[in-house]
């Protein structure tokens, strides 16, 4: 499997954060098992504030000591992703890559908190 550039790295970062920051997106990060939570706040850096500099430095020193870290936050970010593009699906919006998905953030909270109220 091909390594995480840093340019893949800091999209997955921006994605990630901004779910997290978005008051109903927030939620999705309910579906992952406590220690997925944790360690995609570990390896991507969702509170840090800093440049892009800072945070690619960071990533080089943050999984020293748990090898598997990487491997297990890029499998919780992948989940993540898919519940994004189901909720883009049902609001006829195809996201295919992270790209599509950033410009797309806040539309599809506002979708989602929708759905959730029309199931309640």
């Amino acid at each position: 499997m091909p390594r995480l550039t840093n340019n893949d790295f800091l999209m997955r970062h921006r994605f990630l954060k901004r779910l997290w920051e978005d008051e109903s997106l927030q939620s999705l990060y309910g579906m992952l098992l406590p220690q997925e939570q944790w360690g995609v706040h570990q390896y991507y850096q969702m509170i840090n504030t800093g440049g892009d500099a800072d945070i690619i430095e960071t990533r080089t020193t943050v999984n020293l000591g748990d090898e598997s870290l990487p491997q297990c936050a890029g499998r919780a970010y992948a989940k993540l992703f898919s519940a994004f593009q189901q909720i883009a699906a049902t609001a006829g919006r195809y996201v295919t890559d992270l790209e599509d998905a950033l410009p797309l953030i806040n539309e599809m909270g506002v979708e989602y908190r929708k759905q959730m109220i029309s199931r309640s």
